[in-house]
C-alpha cells in the first residue's frame, strides 16, 4: 500500500483517528480533542470549515480501509518518520489524551496501544 501521507502531521491525524475507532465507538469527546490538537497541527487561516473538512475526509479514507490495511499504513509510516525516542513519547502522549477524553479507557484502545508501542520499539 502506497503511504499516503506527506506530513507528520497526517499521519498523527490518522493515528489520532484510529486510537479514536478502535473501541468502536467514535466519541464526541475524542472529537473535540482530536480537532483541538489540530489547530496546532494545520494551518487555521480558513477557519473551522476547513479543519472539520481535513477531520472527515482522514475519517472517510480511515473508513474504506480493512484492519490489515490500516496496520500495514501505520508500520509504514512509523518507518517513514522515524518514529522514536523523544518524537514517540509525544506520539504516545497524544494518543492517551483522545484515549483519555471520554473519562474511560476500552480494553481495545489500550491494545491499539500496545501494538503501536510494539511497531515502534520490537524488542520491548
Amino acid at each position: 500500500m502506497d503511504t499516503p501521507f506527506e506530513k507528520y502531521e497526517e499521519f498523527l491525524l490518522f493515528l489520532l483517528i484510529h486510537i479514536a475507532n478502535a473501541d468502536h465507538m467514535f466519541k464526541l469527546d475524542e472529537a473535540i480533542v482530536i480537532l483541538t490538537k489540530m489547530e496546532d497541527m494545520f494551518d487555521t487561516e480558513n477557519g473551522v470549515d476547513k479543519l472539520l473538512s481535513i477531520f472527515m475526509q482522514m475519517q472517510d479514507n480511515y473508513d474504506k480501509l480493512s484492519n490489515d490495511e490500516i496496520s500495514e499504513v501505520i508500520k509504514e509510516n512509523l518507518v517513514k518518520f522515524d518514529i522514536k525516542d523523544d518524537l514517540a513519547d509525544r506520539l504516545f502522549n497524544e494518543l492517551y489524551e483522545v484515549v483519555n477524553a471520554d473519562g474511560h479507557i476500552h480494553e481495545n484502545e489500550t491494545k491499539a496501544i500496545e501494538r503501536i508501542k510494539k511497531l515502534v520499539n520490537p524488542g520491548k
